[in-house]
């Protein structure tokens, strides 16, 4: 009785003993976790101890790195700021000279444009630098948008005009006041201006317009130009980036100018986007907070500065085509060169040292050289490779395809040397490439020389219609398409001479060319009208068959394909000084003559 009563004791001590037992086990766990997770949190919280004294570290050497580049383009701003002004000073001192001849005043200003073209590049290279390391200063005062903006347009007024470019400006009868840096803002505006400039072609339209909505003012270009790619413009603004084919370093300095605008824009707090689609232009838009709330005190002045407008009537000028057109020139005997470049100061240059020689044309770009060439038919064409709206390689095919265009030569002009490019032109049938930076020289031997192998073929064709030619005669020097189109001519017109109704709109056909294109390219040649060597060759072979003896008078003119022969015999008595019976009667005398001997 006494075991079964102290039973339940038993097992509950039992009971207690196991439960104490497996919570010391469970402690003893516990505890072992704790230090585990001590020992962990410890070694992770010397990780990231380290990795900070690393970032730390990498962190310094990043501002280091960013302070030696900024430096870096300062010291060479300062570099190339020296030379530049020992280039830019004794220049200026020669434009200065009353008794400068005009040709040579104009080559002082080409050189002077390039050398400030070049301090402004550098100057925007310098931007990038300032920009990027928080030294670039914003003095930002409450100004009336408005006046700024007109004063602005109205520089850009005559350059629109010239250029064919229809302008508008979209200004708010009310002052739109804010605080803006004037001579930042002026540096966007005007590089988004210029570029409309560049991209728009004759007959186009550019508008500056300005609005708000009580919150913030809206600056707009827009214009209807060449448009920019939609896998391009997701990098519109980047460092550097190359928006479309094009080597005219005005066009943002290689990604450049475009990043500038929109890190001086997001200084005044505000932001820049585009809208744009290829063949349909492009409107730049920026937008400015009204009020100060979003600039800091030192961003903000008092004191408000007149726009200096002429710090950029060189950059603006250089726009400016000075070229003649087709229409202003005077009719001369003079072979006519196109020229077809995006920079008006290569065009300048070139204009000013061929157009002694020849009458020189000039385009902007592929498509405006393609509608003059079609136009007029010079005697050669002198394109850049990379151009808006139609490049150099796309001129040069669609020349090439075209029978009324396929013979003149081209001369490839580019900075781009690459031996693809080189490739390319010389397949799509380019007579001469020459890369920049050219020796005028080199350049005006290659066009002499394209220019006398016409000379060549015209005067050998000439000599042709008095003896046969000998075949043994070099002719390596000579246009093969103007050889080709002369060949064919002659053996159309042989064919049909006996045909009274063939006529220059029949030839013209049979040659598959319109009769304006004809009458040009036979001009350019031979010297002569299609109608006038149809004549020729029909009174050449009657003289052939008056020889003959065998022939007539009346026979002859109607088997060379005169309707009249009194008008046979008029053309006849012109030609040869004499009439078709007193010509046939001494051929039939040399003929005796050489029989009896």
């Amino acid at each position: 009785m006494e075991i079964g009563g102290d039973l339940p004791v038993v097992v509950l001590a039992a009971v207690l003993g196991i439960v104490w037992t497996a919570a010391v086990l469970r402690s003893v766990q516990l505890v072992r976790r704790q230090r585990k997770l001590e020992a962990r949190l410890q070694e992770h919280a010397a990780e990231l101890l380290e990795e900070r004294r690393r970032s730390a570290g990498q962190e310094q050497q990043l501002l280091r790195l960013d302070r030696m580049k900024t430096r870096f383009f300062t010291n060479m701003s300062h570099e190339f700021r020296t030379p530049l002004t020992l280039t830019m000073g004794p220049l200026e001192d020669v434009r200065s000279h009353p008794d400068l001849p005009e040709q040579v005043r104009q080559n002082v200003d080409l050189a002077l444009t390039s050398s400030r073209r070049i301090l402004r590049l550098i100057n925007q290279l310098l931007d990038v630098a300032r920009l990027e390391s928080g030294q670039m200063h914003l003095s930002a005062a409450r100004q009336d948008l408005v006046v700024f903006m007109a004063g602005l347009a109205h520089q850009y007024e005559r350059l629109m005009q010239r250029r064919g470019i229809h302008f508008t400006v979209s200004l708010p009868e009310t002052p739109v006041e804010v605080y803006y840096d004037s001579e930042k803002l002026e540096q966007v505006l005007v590089n988004l201006i210029s570029n409309a400039v560049k991209h728009t072609a004759e007959g186009g339209a550019i508008q500056l317009s300005l609005d708000t909505d009580g919150r913030e003012a809206r600056l707009a270009v827009r214009d209807t130009g060449t448009g920019i790619a939609p896998e391009a413009l997701p990098h519109i603004f980047d460092r550097f980036s190359e928006i479309g084919d094009t080597e005219d370093a005005e066009d943002g300095a290689g990604g450049v100018g475009l990043s500038v605008a929109r890190d001086l824009v997001v200084l005044h707090g505000g932001t820049i986007s585009v809208e744009s689609a290829p063949r349909f232009g492009s409107t730049f838009t920026i937008a400015l907070p009204l009020g100060r709330d979003h600039l800091s005190d030192d961003q903000v002045t008092e004191e408000a500065s007149s726009p200096d407008f002429s710090r950029h009537i060189l950059e603006i000028a250089s726009l400016d085509p000075e070229a003649e057109s087709l229409e202003d020139q005077e009719p001369d005997d003079r072979f006519t060169v196109l020229i077809a470049d995006d920079s008006a100061d290569i065009r300048a240059y070139l204009r000013g040292h061929l157009n002694g020689r020849y009458r020189v044309v000039e385009a902007a770009d592929g498509q405006e050289a393609l509608h003059l060439v079609r136009r007029s038919l010079p005697d050669l064409v002198i394109s850049d490779l990379m151009m808006p709206v139609m490049d150099g390689l796309s001129l040069l095919a669609d020349l090439r395809s075209d029978a009324e265009t396929d013979f003149i030569p081209v001369i490839i002009l580019t900075a781009k040397a690459t031996e693809e490019d080189l490739v390319k032109a010389i397949k799509l049938g380019a007579d001469a490439y020459v890369t920049k930076p050219f020796s005028l020289r080199e350049l005006q031997a290659r066009i002499d020389a394209l220019i006398t192998a016409r000379l060549r073929l015209k005067a050998r064709f000439e000599d042709s219609r008095k003896e046969p030619a000998d075949s043994s005669e070099d002719l390596s020097g000579e246009t093969d398409l103007d050889a080709t189109f002369l060949s064919k001519l002659e053996e159309i017109v042989d064919e049909n001479l006996s045909d009274e109704n063939f006529d220059v709109q029949r030839l013209a056909e049979s040659m598959r060319v319109s009769r304006a294109t004809l009458h040009r390219r036979t001009k350019s040649i031979l010297d002569t009208t299609p109608s006038e060597h149809l004549k020729y060759a029909r009174l050449s072979r009657g003289a052939t068959l008056l020889e003959s003896g065998e022939w007539n008078v009346s026979e002859v003119a109607y088997a060379v394909g005169f309707r009249s022969v009194s008008y046979f015999s008029h053309s006849f008595r012109k030609a040869y000084g004499t009439t078709p019976s007193a010509y046939a009667e001494r051929s039939s005398s040399r003929r005796k003559s050489g029989a009896e001997t």
